[in-house]
């Protein structure tokens, strides 16, 4: 009677396949060895299959090869190989289909020179529609192909409706103003077609041959106004698409325009000379300087450092003001100094609106110093004399509270070497004026405490600007004195001088201004040793003297003073620990504890 075992608990039920007769040996599980065995099996009829696969292709058998080998992936050969498939299949192909593009232009030329521009306008449609046809067919078994010849021929479609009307013998259209509306037709084409393959360089190419139907255009009013709403579309495609590369293209192109027509557009083949009727483009120098400035202000803040950021505010803020520069001393001198203040006024207003906005370093800095630099200008139009150095001194201050507030590193070290700069270049003109040294000395304190107040605000040191500030204080301050007061007081001056550093160093309890005092009483010393002994009268000798004299031996009792005062709290205010009292017979018992106390 056959007897039913119990289920073991973990392992699989046996096949119904499998007689209950069979004997256990045959159910059991593989070993390790036997399933090696089967592996290296499977493992050599593998080879076999693809040693028969490659006899049948023909291939080489796969060797170990050396490091170098394995590490490139290929031999020498393999990839010389590589290489000449790669000139012969695309650069040969790319350099075949711009020498036949090159040559569909010439014919088209050829066209209109001996057709009437009708007929040769058809011709060239008839040819250019088969380059369309080419570059579609291509287009998935030859993609660089397909794009080039359809990039050429958007380029040859805008050169031959250019022709109908420009640089032809017999034009379609007599009006350009009607020649015009083919080519804006086909710019606008050249902009879908941009959109449609994503693609930036066929963004750039209809961009370009915008600002050249400007151009061609020569007018006032219609080649400004052209320029403009192609700049329009070039800040649309940044802010749209994200295409960089198209915008700081357009960028250059923009004023490139401008300055071409407003020397008399020798790019018609005019003679470069200014234009009489330049008045109101300024009016539209605006216009381009807010367009660009638009293409990164409203962008993503994470996108603040991006190079074309800093590329499009760089150059845009310095291609507005110079030619503005330009233009209003071409036509509006008379009304130079309102001019360039209102130049001023837009600069800054964008500087504060890319730090408000988008707290972007840069492109604030940019906008910021070029707007100053207008506002210099303004003011020397609209000073003269002293009173110019005067009131761009009192700039610089106006210069350092703004580069507090966008904590720009850059424009506090632009101020600091426009301000030496000024000051130096006054100093070389042999003027003799005491208020723009006096002027001087005081803008240079009230920058240096402006940068010590908001020191912790700053991402950046401060410490050498403050030092070049108070150098530059303490060289003009003597010469302002020395100017402003008769002879014989000049170093009764100084010592006041010296006397209010030691003041202000009581104030704002910096030690700077002490060293600043100290030095400042040895100037006076050798001026009063060196000039007053030998120019002055008696009189004044004496009143030098003893100024001078009395000042120095107070100035030494208040350091003394102040002295014995942080002896006495480094020692907890006990004088006899510091100053034991000597017996003549030798220190007592007493003595020695009471200086140990």
């Amino acid at each position: 009677m056959d007897s039913k075992e119990p289920a073991v608990i973990g392992t699989r039920p046996a096949p119904e396949s499998v007689s209950k007769n069979q004997p256990p040996s045959a159910l059991r599980r593989p070993s390790g060895a036997e399933e090696g065995e089967a592996a290296s099996e499977t493992v050599s009829r593998l080879e076999r299959r693809v040693a028969r696969l490659e006899a049948q292709l023909g291939l080489s058998p796969l060797s170990e090869g050396t490091g170098a080998e394995t590490a490139q992936g290929a031999t020498p050969e393999e990839r010389q190989g590589s290489l000449e498939l790669r000139i012969g299949e695309f650069y040969l192909a790319q350099a075949g289909v711009l020498a036949l593009l090159a040559g569909t232009g010439f014919l088209i030329t050829y066209f209109f020179n001996v057709w009437p521009a009708g007929i040769a306008g058809g011709a060239s449609a008839g040819l250019l529609a088969g380059f369309f046809l080419l570059s579609a067919l291509f287009r998935l078994t030859y993609p660089p192909m397909s794009f080039t010849l359809f990039t050429g021929a958007l380029v040859l479609l805008y050169y031959s409706t250019l022709k109908l009307t420009f640089f032809t013998p017999s034009p379609l259209f007599e009006n350009r103003y009607l020649g015009l509306a083919p080519a804006a037709g086909v710019l606008a084409l050249q902009s879908f077609c941009a959109v449609w393959r994503r693609s930036q360089f066929l963004a750039a190419i209809a961009l370009l041959s915008g600002y050249a139907t400007a151009l061609i255009a020569d007018g006032l009013h219609l080649t400004l106004a052209g320029v403009a709403t192609v700049s329009a579309l070039a800040v649309y495609f940044r802010l749209r698409h994200d295409w960089d590369r198209a915008a700081v293209a357009a960028l250059f192109a923009a004023y490139a325009a401008h300055l071409l027509w407003l020397f008399g557009n020798p790019f018609l083949g005019h003679p470069p000379s200014l234009r009489v009727e330049g008045d109101l483009n300024l009016v539209y120098l605006f216009g381009y300087a807010a367009l660009f400035a638009g293409a990164n202000l409203f962008r993503s803040k994470a996108l603040a450092c991006e190079t074309s950021n800093i590329v499009l505010s760089l150059f845009n803020a310095l291609s507005f003001y110079l030619i503005c520069l330009l233009v209003i001393y071409t036509y509006h001198r008379e009304q130079s100094a309102l001019l360039n203040l209102s130049a001023s006024g837009f600069l800054l207003a964008g500087a504060t609106a890319y730090w408000l906005y988008r707290r972007s370093f840069y492109s604030s800095a940019f906008y910021a110093l070029t707007g100053f630099f207008a506002l210099s200008v303004a003011i020397a139009d609209r000073f003269q004399g002293p009173q110019r150095f005067i009131v761009l001194e009192w700039q610089s201050v106006l210069v350092i509270m703004t580069a507090i507030w966008y904590r720009s590193r850059l424009i506090t070290v632009a101020n600091l070497v426009i301000f030496l700069t000024l000051y130096t270049l006054y100093l070389l003109t042999g003027r003799a004026d005491a208020m723009v040294h006096l002027s001087c000395a005081l803008v240079a304190i009230v920058s240096a405490r402006l940068l010590n107040w908001q020191t912790g605000q700053l991402d950046f040191g401060t410490e050498s600007l403050r030092n070049a500030y108070l150098l530059t204080a303490f060289v003009a301050l003597p010469i302002g004195l020395y100017l402003a007061v008769p002879r014989q007081f000049v170093s009764l001056s100084w010592v006041g001088a010296s006397l209010f550093y030691f003041a202000m160093s009581v104030v704002i309890k910096n030690w700077k201004y002490r060293w600043m005092g100290i030095f400042n009483f040895l100037l006076t010393a050798g001026y009063v040793v060196l000039v007053d002994l030998a120019k002055l009268d008696l009189v004044y000798r004496i009143i030098s003297f003893v100024g001078l004299g009395l000042v120095l031996v107070v100035v030494s009792f208040v350091y003394a003073d102040r002295r014995r005062r942080r002896v006495r709290q480094d020692s907890g205010g006990r004088p006899e620990a510091t100053v034991p009292r000597l017996d003549p017979a030798g220190p007592s018992e007493d003595a020695g504890l009471q200086i140990r106390r």
